[in-house]
Parts: C-alpha cells; structure tokens; sequence
C-alpha cells in the first residue's frame, strides 16, 4: 500500500539527514528560545485579545487559547484547519451554502459572521457572508501565534465576534531582523494537496522599522470521490476538483510611533463553480501618550473587497422556479471606520479602557451587461446600492482587587436600519497561586449584513455564561476546564421556504448550547505532551433545518465528543518525533435527496430529504518529525504523515442545505523545507 511505501520512504531518509547535521551547534537564538520556552513562561505571554489591555492568559477575561509558533512547526500542520482542529477544543470545520469551508464553533454553525477572523489586528472577514473560507488560506510559515477567544468578544470587537474571536499574529522582525522562506509540499494517494511558498523579510534602523511577508499556493481538498446530493444516475464527483489557491502579501512598516500595516489578497477557490475574492485591508495607528498612566490611540481601518466574484451560465432559482440564465456576483463591498480609544491607568489597579468608532459600510452593486446579477440580499429582488453608518461607544473598567478581579464593560450601538443596541459583560476572575478562576456573562448582538442583508430581518442577540477552573501544579503541567451556556435569540440562519425546495434567511427563534471543554499540557525540557477535548449538546432548537430527526440535543454535522491528543519527544537537539490523534465522536447529516419528476416540472422539482446518515467516530493519526539546522544553520525540514491510517472523514452542511458532505484528504505525505537567516535587504 501507499502509505507504507510512505512510512518506510520517511524511515530512511531520516538517517541521511542525521547524519548531515551530526556534531553541528545549534546557534539560532530565537528557534532555541521557543523551544526551551518553558510552560510556565507561555502562561505568563500577555495577551489582549479578550480585553484590550495586556494580560495572561489566567487572568485575561474570557477563555483563550494561545498557539504559540513552536506549537504549529511540532504540530506538522498544513493550514488554519490543521491548527484550529488540533489545538483548540470545540471548534470545528463544516461546509458552507455554496461548499466551502467554514468554521462551527461550540456546536454553532459560525460562518455567517459570528467568529471574527484578525490578521495583525485587522478584520478578515469577507463581506459577502461576513464570514472567511478555510482551505490553504493563510501560510503557517507567516504566523508567529494565534490567539483565540472560545467566547463572545462583542464588547470590544463588535457583532461578527458574537461567538469567539481568531486573532492571527504575523511574523514581525522588531527585535531579531532577518528573512525566511518555507516551501511546503503535501501528496495524497492521487495528487497533491498543498504546494505552498512562503517569506518574509524585516528590518530596523533607529525608529523606522518594516516587515514584509508573503504567501502563495495552491490546495486541494480532497483526491476521493463522492457522490452529489442529487444525481440521477448517481455518478461520482472528484474531491480534487476542490481547489483553494491563495496568494497575499502583509506589509508593515512603523515610523516615530506611527503604524501601517496592508493586507493584500487574492483567493481563488472551486466546487461545483469557481469563484473569486480580493481584498484589500489596511490599517493607520499612533499612540499618543498624555500623561504617564494615560494612553490615547487612533485608528483608521479600510477594507475594501470584491467577495464571491462570479461569471457563468448556468441555472438560478428565481421567484420560485429554475430558469437558464447567464447570473454573475459583481459586487464591490468596503468598510471604512475611524476610531478613539483610550487607555487609562486611574490608579494602581483600577484601569479604564473606553472609546467611540464611527463604521461605514457601502455594497456598490454593478451587473455585467448580459448577465442577472445575483441578489444580495431578499432572495427574489436585487437590492439596490447600500450606504451604511453605524456609531459606537464602548467602555469597560477593570478593578484588580485583592479578593478577584472584575471587570464590567458594555458596548453601545446605533446603527440607521435595525435601532440602538447596548451590549454589557461582567467578568470575575483571579489568580490564586496555582489556581485560577474566572466567571463571565456577556451578551452579543448583532445586525443583518452581508448576503443576508434584509429589513425584514432581526437583529440576533445572544446571553453566553462561561465558568473556568485551572490549576498549574508545577512549572511544567498545566490543567483548564471550562463550562458555558449559550442561548441565541433571533438568531440568522437557514429555514426551508414554504414549498420546501429551497432555503432563505430568517430568524430561529432560539437554539441554546451547553457543554464542557477541557486543556491539559505538560512540557518539559525534551518532552511535550497535551490533550483537549469537548463535549457539547444541543439545550433548546426552534430550527428544524439544522436538527437531527428524533434527537433534539444534537444538530446536523456537529459531534457532541471531540478529543486530540498530541506529543511531542525531542530525541537529539536536531530532531524531535511528534505523533497527535483527532477523534471526532459520531456526526449526522444528510448525504443525499430525492427528485419527484412526475409531479413537477424539472425545473421546479419536490424533494424528500430522507437520506440521513449517521457517520461513526473518526479518530485521525498524525506523525511529524522535525528535523532543525540541517546541513547548515537556520535550515529545517519536516517530514510527516497526515491521517496515516486512511481514516474516511467528511466535512457535513450542518443544515439541509442540498450538499452532499465532501470527503477530506487521504493519507498525505508532507514535506516543508524552511530556511531563515539575518540577511536583510536595507
């Protein structure tokens, strides 16, 4: 078989490139510094992702979890997929409307704008859904750490981060300039996977300083074939045809305490029709300092994008029949906001941080002449050009008493078409030595926009109740539980319109989730060892799109148990063997529907959805080795096997939403060739 051609391939190669680096000294001061970067000391990185201000992560309100760089070169991960499964408990991928990959988050689907994606600070979200497709999207070479909020971040971020907050942090070379470059290769049985090139460079000279890092690809999902949800003669499709081809540039330069930074991006992708997306994102900032304990900050944010770019013939479904029409999405979407923000250290442990933003959004719609455009928002009418302003005002003080810290913040908004929203959170949380607690409730709120922009629409507003325990017991080993309650009213999502043929927008009613998520890791000077899990049921369901028949605590595509386990042993200063396991509990969704053509007319078919299938748990093998300065220093090369048993997994629609699920990978051998040295251009 392929896949002990490919162990055995790993197996003697490993002993040549050994032997090209025997006796040689280990001389990169930062690759030696995460390595021997103690548990404890990662603990203490201070974070702001949750509040604003800098804390560690036991003490930052809300539940986090911090990748740190060491952790996605151990990890052997190909893209966000890989990292965010792996590391980070109750989180999930599943398949979007038109197929692409999105995120599920806590057993929500999360796509539609509840999880806000940060690339250095600056919103990603693509604008057409509000939401970011996973698949080779962004380089794992560029990313220095990620940290994620598994909770509501609306206070400080807004509605898109009503469920949790991803804040990708680039490579920067403020401290250690110099330049890389990464090549990385992954093969499936049939053809590849991932064919990615990545590099940075950066520099400093007394107050300037600037970074630059880039990435380009090319993905596919799947080589296995499937079959499509409706399909008279059931004919298979090819997962290969699944294609994800990324290319961005981040630019970042800081000038006497002035800061730019540029996102530049263009990403193809294609399942049953190609589409496009372009974005441009930038951001201005400079701190002012007042006085000694009082910080103001402004911001300048532009976005400007032209998601789900599309040109083809084809059938659209349009006032309640399929017609044959030429039907494009030619849409220009930006946001533009300005904002103030205000830091102030009141006293030795009081802290105010407080601002006001004034947020623009504009959908200019332009149709190709020849071709229906897409509508953007109501499913039978183009709407026409929007101009959107919203105002903001946000505040939260944080008072660091001896007893525990609280923190009570809330965010008011005043937007032109769906009213005033205030948005409060309480947090009480505190260090106690070894032990820490924190207990959080928050709400979040958030109007239509994107496709599913519509008045007709509610806004959707969300009560989340989070408890987390975790005790250090030494330096080395470090253990977190956390419990939450989630209950969403009004929330946008999918329901089935009245003929039952298709789906629109609307408001359920409610849909609460319950469940429990678990961290445990241990890390010492050549031996690393972790493992999270979550299990999550369903409380309360309105929905019936998203439900499994006959079992109300569960929803399609999501499963209650999910479990990694990952290690990691460092057998010389050169190399280290790092194996984990992903075991996803059992799934539901629905594989398939039936078309009644003697009743209707092709064009305007009855379907029955009574294709349920239940799939059994999927645990997937891993195993990486990491091979560091070979043949000379700053060079290091990866070897692995992803899914090394073949393992069959599916990413579900988690709603009835006539896709049938679409297999992942087969076994893949990967290869990443990374060199950095302190070259620098300037």
């Amino acid at each position: 078989m392929k896949i002990f051609k490919n162990i055995i391939f790993l197996l003697l190669f490993l002993p040549v490139l050994l032997f090209a680096q025997e006796n040689r000294e280990v001389e990169d001061d930062l690759l030696e510094q995460l390595r021997n970067m103690s548990l404890e000391d990662i603990l203490e990185v201070k974070i702001s992702v949750t509040s604003g201000i800098p804390l560690s992560m036991r003490e930052a309100p809300g539940i986090v979890t911090l990748i740190t760089r060491e952790d996605i070169l151990n990890s052997g991960a190909r893209d966000l997929i890989d990292i965010l499964t792996m590391l980070v408990p109750g989180m999930d991928f599943l398949q979007s409307e038109f197929g692409p990959i999105g995120i599920g988050m806590r057993n929500i689907w999360a796509y539609e704008g509840k999880v806000l994606i940060l690339i250095d600070g600056m919103e990603a979200n693509e604008e057409g859904f509000q939401g970011f497709i996973f698949g080779n999207h962004f380089g794992t070479e560029n990313i220095e750490r990620i940290e994620v909020i598994r909770g509501p971040g609306s206070v400080i971020y807004g509605g898109s981060a009503g469920l949790g907050v991803i804040n990708i942090i680039t490579r920067k070379f403020e401290e250690k300039p110099g330049s890389y470059i990464g090549l990385q290769i992954s093969r499936m049985y049939e053809t590849f996977s991932h064919r990615n090139l990545a590099f940075g460079t950066g520099d400093r000279e007394g107050e300037f300083k600037y970074s630059l890092t880039g990435f380009i690809g090319q993905g596919r999902l799947s080589d296995r074939n499937f079959v499509p949800y409706f399909s008279s003669d059931k004919n298979l499709y090819s997962g290969s045809k699944i294609t994800f081809n990324p290319f961005h540039l981040n630019a970042g330069l800081e000038y006497h305490g002035y800061k730019y930074q540029m996102f530049i991006e263009s990403y193809k992708t294609e399942f049953d029709i190609p589409f496009k997306f372009y974005s441009v994102i930038a951001r201005i900032e400079k701190d002012f300092q007042l006085t000694k304990d009082l910080v103001l900050t402004t911001t300048f944010n532009g976005k400007f994008q032209q998601p789900w770019q599309i040109k083809s013939q084809g059938h659209l479904y349009l006032n309640g029949t399929f017609i044959d029409t030429a039907f494009s999405n030619n849409k220009k979407q930006s946001r533009y906001s300005a904002a103030l923000k205000l830091q102030w250290n009141i006293f030795e442990d009081l802290y105010l941080l407080g601002g006001a933003e004034y947020v623009k959004s504009e959908v200019d719609v332009e149709p190709i002449e020849g071709y229906f455009e897409i509508p953007f928002g109501a499913t039978s009418q183009i709407v026409d050009d929007i101009d959107l302003g919203n105002k903001i005002a946000f505040a939260q003080l944080m008072y660091k008493h001896k007893i525990m810290n609280i923190t009570i913040g809330g965010r008011y908004e005043a937007t032109e078409n769906f009213g005033d929203s205030f948005v409060p959170r309480i947090a009480f949380t505190k260090i106690f030595d070894k032990f820490h607690f924190k207990m959080m409730a928050s709400k979040s709120f958030r109007i239509p926009g994107g496709k599913y922009y519509d008045l007709n629409l509610r806004p959707e507003k969300g009560t989340i109740y989070e408890l987390e325990i975790g005790y250090q017991f030494s330096k080395n080993h470090f253990m977190v539980v956390n419990l939450y309650d989630i209950l969403y009213r009004d929330m946008i999502g999918f329901e089935y319109n009245d003929d039952q043929t298709s789906y629109v927008y609307a408001n359920t009613d409610r849909i609460r989730s319950q469940g429990i998520e678990f961290e445990y890791k241990y890390v010492s000077e050549r031996f690393r060892i972790g493992t999270n899990f979550s299990y999550s049921r369903i409380g309360e369901n309105s929905n019936d799109i998203i439900a499994v028949p006959d079992d109300s605590r569960s929803v399609l595509g999501f499963p209650a148990l999910k479990m990694n386990m990952f290690m990691g042993v460092e057998v010389s200063e050169h190399l280290s063997i790092n194996p984990s396991v992903t075991l996803h509990g059992s799934r539901y969704g629905y594989i398939g529907g039936e078309i009644d053509n003697s009743i209707v007319p092709v064009y305007y078919p009855s379907l029955e959805f009574n294709q349920l299938k239940e799939f059994s748990a999927s645990p997937i093998v891993n195993l990486n080795f990491q091979m560091i300065d070979i043949f000379t220093k700053g060079m290091n090369v990866d070897l692995g096997i992803r899914n090394l048993f073949n393992t069959d997994f599916e990413y579900i629609q988690p709603f009835g939403g006539f896709k049938a699920p679409i297999p992942a990978a087969t076994s893949s051998l990967v290869l990443r060739i990374y060199y950095e040295s302190d070259f620098t251009f300037f």
